[in-house]
């Protein structure tokens, strides 16, 4: 039988963790999650500014319709230099790498890359409108086409860009 002097034995508390540990554990998830947070956000900041940077590449395809057309016209065969001056104008604004425009087939008609002058470039005969930003070669290029105000395809613009 039980003795009724001996006492229960009272119950061995859990361990106890070092404070200093915990907080540190809490500490650490904390910088963890912050800099999760500012790498993802980095990202959509980047892919934001793509993406403004090809809706304007698009706008300027559409400026550059007209001297484009004038290119192809017998009358106008002087405005070539025009449109180099154009894309010359845009390259010295912008930090631009590069500013092509080709005809409708890819060969370049302007351009701010003179060793690129009167070579095909196969994405030029392909461009669509809206263009779309890629990365190439460390830089953010977007091919887009230059049409006419009746949608017909007349050239293609390509801008490369350093962020």
């Amino acid at each position: 039988m039980s003795d009724p002097e001996q006492a229960p034995e009272p119950p061995k508390p859990a361990a106890v963790q070092r404070p200093t540990l915990v907080l540190a554990a809490f500490v650490l998830a904390g910088v963890l999650a912050i800099g999760l947070l500012v790498w993802i956000e980095g990202i959509k900041a980047a892919a934001m500014r793509r993406e403004a940077f090809a809706r304007g590449v698009d706008g300027l395809a559409a400026s550059l319709s007209l001297p484009l057309l004038e290119t192809r016209s017998v009358r106008f065969e002087n405005r070539k230099s025009r449109l180099q001056g154009v894309l010359d104008a845009i390259n010295r604004e912008g930090r631009f790498v590069s500013v092509v425009v080709t005809d409708p087939e890819g060969t370049v008609v302007a351009t701010t890359d003179t060793s690129l002058q009167g070579q095909k470039l196969p994405e030029g005969g392909m461009a669509k409108s809206p263009g779309t930003a890629k990365d190439v070669e460390g830089t953010v290029e977007v091919w887009t086409s230059v049409t006419t105000d009746g949608g017909e395809k007349i050239g293609a613009l390509r801008v490369r860009i350093r962020f």
